[in-house]
């Protein structure tokens, strides 16, 4: 089984537990042997999905030892795509929506039928250079192309309000959803054996092996020319770009048209393949000294290899070079930088796909490697220290020593440790430049826990029991800390228990955020300086060797109900609070960008601007101490058993209920208000589960339910700003036959789709 402690459980776990951890429980005494296979797949003949699963277990040695094993594979072929969005696997996602005004003045609202107007996948040109002023109302500002990238002609904006409107409703722009992997391809497999011996009849030793694989490949959009330069005009390109076609340059020689800004969609969307492997060996000895005292030493040691591949990451240096053109002797366009290097001239304009050795020019295949590896060695011991009136005081002492260690390189190209040739930002690519990372952490830990009984069998107090836990941690990387933990249980009668607790928990920074160097990625923000108007940018991220300890405080109150007179019924309500200090994180560049503009100056100096055009070129990120937050809400369970022999039926049915209400969930970051999230989507989440079982047929039900709320509370009010409640329904069937067992499910029994339908239309404003 798999029991969640949630919160408050760094004392008694181990640092770095402040959400709480998750215990993997094995039934080490299972003999013989269980199978699973299962296939499925939608109702619209894709995402299919394969598992299998064996275990197998047995005694030998006259009982002495045990040897027990798992296999599991997963296959998953996911969901299609349409890089070019024009045949998405869904019909929504054709629906493009975003928020826009019937006016520049009118209310802003949803606004469905929205397409990227400025990035169409065959290129337009946004602006340009007449002598040496850059103007976007210049002569030839409006132009496209053809598929082949031949022919110039205007462009069809759509309907929008203003030339700043990133979206229009209707015309040539980019409609994004359809590149959209609504389920992303994946395998799995894991092998697992654990082998343990009585050495005396107390003494134990056991040797545990895990090995695991796991490979993905994902796709994350198609990349821009505002991503390689980091500026809303795109990609400069010169009188003397010799695929520029003759009615468009003779328009620009005589305009005394220097060069053009380019923007476009690529007309390919870049690809992540992700490979993991994880091994982990355990070596341990438990002993029973008498009765009352047990103890337990164990070594692990874990490492995951893991390779990251990277295809369609445009190389911004090959790409300037390959758009550096001239003609040879023979007329032929080529690379004005020659051929030495592999350079292949690419026309920029149209959505011709790249040649094989476009293709291997611009868009080479990067790998970045990395190796975590951990060492673990602990003793336990526990036992019942001595005896109170109300029972036995049960304690438990530990000491602990771990080392981790983290290692990323990348291979041959070191396109991530190069620099943009356009804005000398660091890592070539055009995004993602994941730099290498060396790094490694030690922590020493001592512990204790005490459950103490402090009264029992008096009236109203049936009992009332005390546990207590310590823990010192001391990092390499930041000194010592303290965690704790002060719970009661009391329980007045029979069927009812009361539960409370206190905790100071701890968690470390990790050794991405500790050692990371400097490494680019994309956004796009809202700047006020040009209006509010959305404008991609590349923000900057890194690690951070002065950061502290987080530090959580966390406070539950609860009651568990199982009434006498109503013994199939059993409920439970939880109060929590966590409260978080010194939160370690890095502000989105949206929020820098907002806390500079409200005059924290501080904020500014991680903002860069194109000194010429006032465009916003990078943001930068670093990983810091620098927010705070609380969340506070309630779980309640509910369930009910029983055995039925009504209305002709007999069997036993179940049913139960699961749901989190969250009251609060703020951050503040320094200098500036709370900003609470619990009022968006899904503060209300549940999950009800029935079953009816009779003789070998068992039939199973389960109904989620997510509430609903606001999409997103940094954003104004405007019409439809709120999602409305979803909830979709799960059936299970299965059949006992001897020693097998027949099943099936459907998820999403009837197709739900949730959404909220924008009101179709004009757009304008900023987009």
């Amino acid at each position: 089984r798999v029991d969640t402690v949630t919160g408050g459980a760094s004392a008694a776990y181990g640092s770095d537990a402040v959400a709480g951890v998750v215990n993997f429980v094995l039934d080490q005494d299972f003999e013989g042997l269980k199978a699973e296979v299962g296939a499925g797949q939608t109702s619209r003949g894709d995402g299919k999905r394969y598992n299998a699963e064996v275990t197998g277990g047995a005694a030998f040695a006259e009982g002495r030892g045990h040897v027990l094993a798992n296999f599991e594979f997963s296959r998953s072929e996911g969901i299609d795509n349409d890089v070019i969005g024009g045949n998405p696997a869904r019909p929504f996602q054709s629906e493009g929506q975003t928020l826009g005004r019937e006016s520049i003045s009118g209310q802003l609202r949803l606004v469905q039928g929205a397409r990227l107007v400025q990035v169409p996948l065959n290129g337009l040109i946004v602006g340009c250079v007449q002598g040496v002023q850059r103007t976007t109302a210049c002569p030839v500002y409006g132009t496209t192309f053809n598929d082949a990238g031949t022919l110039a002609r205007p462009y069809d904006f759509g309907v929008r309000n203003a030339a700043t409107s990133v979206f229009a409703v209707g015309g040539e722009g980019y409609l994004p959803g359809g590149q959209s992997v609504l389920d992303t391809p994946s395998t799995r497999n894991s092998t697992y054996a654990r082998v343990s011996y009585d050495i005396t009849p107390t003494l134990n030793a056991y040797v545990d092996v895990l090995s695991a694989r796991t490979q993905s490949d994902s796709e994350a959009g198609s990349g821009t020319p505002s991503l390689i330069t980091g500026s809303s005009l795109g990609i400069p390109i010169g009188l003397d770009y010799q695929y520029l076609p003759d009615a468009l340059r003779t328009q620009m020689v005589d305009a005394g048209i220097t060069s053009i800004n380019l923007q476009k969609m690529f007309a390919f969307n870049v690809q992540q393949g992700f490979e993991s492997r994880t091994n982990r060996v355990v070596f341990g000895l438990s002993n029973q000294f008498n009765d009352n005292w047990s103890g337990e030493l164990y070594y692990t040691y874990g490492e995951v290899d893991s390779v990251f591949t990277l295809n369609n990451f445009t190389n911004t240096i090959a790409l300037k070079n390959a758009l550096a053109t001239v003609r040879d002797v023979n007329n032929n366009i080529v690379c004005a930088s020659g051929s030495a290097d592999g350079c292949v001239p690419l026309n920029i304009f149209g959505r011709e796909p790249l040649t094989a050795a476009q293709q291997a020019y611009l868009n080479p295949t990067d790998y970045y490697f990395t190796n975590n590896n951990q060492q673990v060695v602990e003793a336990t011991i526990n036992g019942a220290l001595f005896d109170l009136p109300a029972g036995a005081v049960d304690v438990a002492f530990g000491a602990g020593y771990r080392k981790e260690a983290l290692d990323r390189t990348s291979d041959a190209l070191g396109l991530a440790s190069k620099r943009n040739p356009y804005n000398n930002n660091p890592g070539a690519l055009i995004y993602l430049n994941n730099p290498a990372i060396v790094g490694s952490l030690e922590l020493w830990e001592v512990f204790g826990e005490a459950q103490v009984p402090l009264l029992e069998g008096l009236p109203f107090a049936q009992s009332l029991e005390l546990n207590l836990a310590a823990r010192y941690t001391n990092y390499s990387t930041s000194g010592g800390v303290e965690t704790w933990k002060a719970g009661l249980v009391y329980v007045p009668v029979e069927g009812v228990r009361v539960r409370g607790a206190l905790s100071r928990d701890v968690r470390a920074a990790n050794l991405v955020e500790l050692f990371s160097p400097e490494s680019t990625g994309f956004a796009s923000v809202r700047d006020p300086q040009r209006g509010g108007a959305s404008v991609s940018i590349i923000p900057i991220t890194s690690g951070n060797i002065d950061l502290t300890p987080e530090e959580a405080d966390t406070f539950t109150l609860g009651v568990v109900l199982r009434p006498s007179f109503l013994p199939s019924v059993y409920a439970s309500i939880d109060y929590f609070s966590i409260e978080v200090a010194e939160q370690i994180a890095t502000l989105n560049s949206q929020r820098t960008l907002d806390l500079c503009s409200a005059g924290q100056t501080e904020y500014c100096t991680l903002i860069s601007r194109n000194p010429t055009t006032g465009d916003i070129t990078t943001i930068r990120t670093p990983f810091l101490n620098l927010a705070e937050s609380k969340s506070t809400g309630v779980d309640v369970e509910l369930g009910y058993n029983t055995s039925i022999g009504r209305f002709g039926l007999d069997g036993d049915f179940s049913t139960q209920f699961f749901g989190t209400y969250v009251m609060e969930n703020s951050t503040t970051t320094a200098g500036s208000t709370p900003l609470d999230v619990a009022t968006q989507a899904g503060r209300f989440q549940a999950l009800m589960t029935a079953q009816y079982t009779t003789g070998p047929w068992t039939l199973a039900l389960q109904e989620h339910f997510v509430g609903g709320g606001r999409f997103n509370v940094q954003d104004p009010r405007y019409a439809g700003d709120k999602a409305k409640g979803q909830y979709w329904t799960d059936i299970a069937i299965r059949r006992t036959i001897g020693d097998w067992q027949v099943f099936g499910t459907v998820q999403n029994v009837f197709d739900k789709v949730g959404r909220n339908r924008a009101a179709p239309g004009r757009l304008g404003g900023s987009g």
